[in-house]
């Protein structure tokens, strides 16, 4: 997507109040340590005591893939209770984990990777049996170390008993409800009387009462849905809240640094998204690879087709990726005669990206989510512009505003060991997208997104 070149009243509305807010929530979060097993490497350590256990399960709620770095076991009088385990799993696994579980290795030497990994499926598991009991004093459960780890919100440990029942020694649905009603008793009589929101009735099971403060309401709200993993809707949760832009600003820059970094995410104008400052080199480097790819397979419509947008500026500016950026955008034109349309420059541009094995997705105006095949790899954004005469758009931007002379044919920077096609005359383009200060770094920059003026082509 493109992107830019003191404890206080209930009625939050300045960065102390705010500050003070997340402070007070944070209480809160440090009570629910087990919670941070969703995270990235996250552990989950449960004591037992020493019960006498003949059976563990590890189980997750929905349709999805149990994925789980390692699960260590101790136990009383067992140097290696592993070796004495029988390792099944509800479905087939990929190889590496079946001959992961077929070594007895659940515990990875070399502390990364996955040890676990189930097909994606309703209600996967894990059992670890034993011949006879044993006297179970800890189990450890680490997560995996990628985006995917919040995949076990909802996971459930059971034991077996020597006599035969079963316990349920952990459950992290139930973690979560009691961290939403921990939270509602926290900020009742203070900024809250009571937390109305679509996530406290879903966690607690009860309509909450009106707020004293709906501000601080709205923002304890949108705190408590992205700490327990629910943040799609965040964006347009804090544009419908009482606060000014430096305000708003403030708040997100809390959340990115108190609330997710750890999960390798930041509060960007995409959303809360794992932007490029948490990528290795390695990873930026098979992007980059991805879209030259992409933009060589592009050249099979027209030659019209390079960098757009953030990626110009990363190019032109930082030679490096931007760090509160997420993704890359590519740019291809069509002349009048291939595409009178954007929906029929999108079908020629998804077509030949299909026919080459790309995954293309997405309902927008003027571009399209392109994928590795498989899905197997991070998204680029790719827009597709008309040409109207000498002048060309890509939406958002202001209609007619570039020239074909400044785009195209393009010119060459380099970026991270790459020739990287950029418009011909690149500053000129970045002056026209984001005004005479792109040299300065904006993460607030947002496009105008006025379709309006497109709409005579955006059929």
């Amino acid at each position: 997507m493109p992107v830019e070149s003191s404890s206080g009243s209930p009625g939050v509305s300045s960065a102390p109040d705010l500050r003070a807010l997340v402070d007070s929530f944070e209480r809160v979060v440090r009570r629910f340590p087990d919670l941070a097993f969703a995270d990235p490497a996250g552990r989950l350590a449960i004591e037992l005591g020493s019960a006498a256990v003949r059976c563990i399960r590890v189980e997750l709620p929905g349709n999805t893939s149990l994925r789980l770095r390692s699960v260590l076991v101790e136990a009383d009088g067992i140097d290696d209770p592993v070796a004495q385990l029988t390792r099944t799993a509800s479905s087939a696994l990929d190889p590496e984990s079946a001959n992961i579980l077929e070594a007895g290795d659940l515990v990875r030497s070399d502390g990364a990777g996955v040890g676990v990994q189930t097909r994606k499926q309703d209600r996967p598991w894990l059992e670890l049996s034993m011949d006879e009991p044993i006297s179970l004093k800890r189990l450890t459960i680490v997560n995996v170390d990628d985006q995917s780890a919040d995949a076990v919100r909802g996971l459930r440990v059971l034991v077996r008993s020597a006599a035969g029942w079963w316990e349920t020694v952990y459950d992290g649905a139930q973690r979560e409800r009691a961290f939403a009603g921990a939270v509602e008793r926290h900020f009742r009589g203070g900024p809250l009387a009571a937390m109305p929101v679509r996530l406290l009735r879903r966690w607690v099971g009860q309509r909450a009462a009106e707020p004293t403060s709906p501000t601080s309401a709205d923002l304890v709200r949108i705190l408590t849905d992205i700490q327990l993993g629910d943040r799609g809707s965040a964006v347009k949760d804090l544009d419908r809240v009482d606060l000014d832009p430096e305000s708003a600003a403030t708040f997100r820059t809390l959340i990115s640094d108190r609330i997710v970094k750890k999960r390798q995410q930041e509060w960007t104008v995409h959303g809360i998204q794992r932007s490029f400052r948490f990528w290795n080199e390695r990873e930026k480097s098979d992007y980059l690879a991805f879209a030259m790819d992409v933009m060589s397979c592009l050249r099979q419509l027209n030659g019209n087709v390079c960098f757009g947008f953030g990626s110009v500026l990363a190019a032109v500016r930082d030679q490096e990726l931007i760090p509160h950026d997420d993704d890359l955008d590519i740019l291809i034109g069509f002349e009048r005669d291939q595409a009178a349309t954007l929906n029929q420059a999108l079908r020629l541009m998804k077509k030949c990206l299909q026919d080459s094995g790309y995954v293309v997705t997405g309902p927008y105006t003027s571009f399209r989510w392109v994928f590795p095949p498989g899905r197997k790899g991070p998204k680029l954004d790719v827009f597709v512009g008309l040409f109207e005469g000498e002048s060309i758009s890509w939406y958002p931007g202001k209609r007619g505003a570039l020239t074909r002379q400044m785009m195209f044919p393009p010119s060459r920077r380099p970026l991270l060991g790459f020739d990287c096609p950029v418009p011909r005359e690149p500053e000129q383009y970045l002056e026209q997208v984001y005004g005479p200060d792109w040299g300065v770094p904006d993460p607030t920059f947002r496009h105008v997104w006025d379709r309006s003026t497109y709409a005579d082509i955006a059929k």
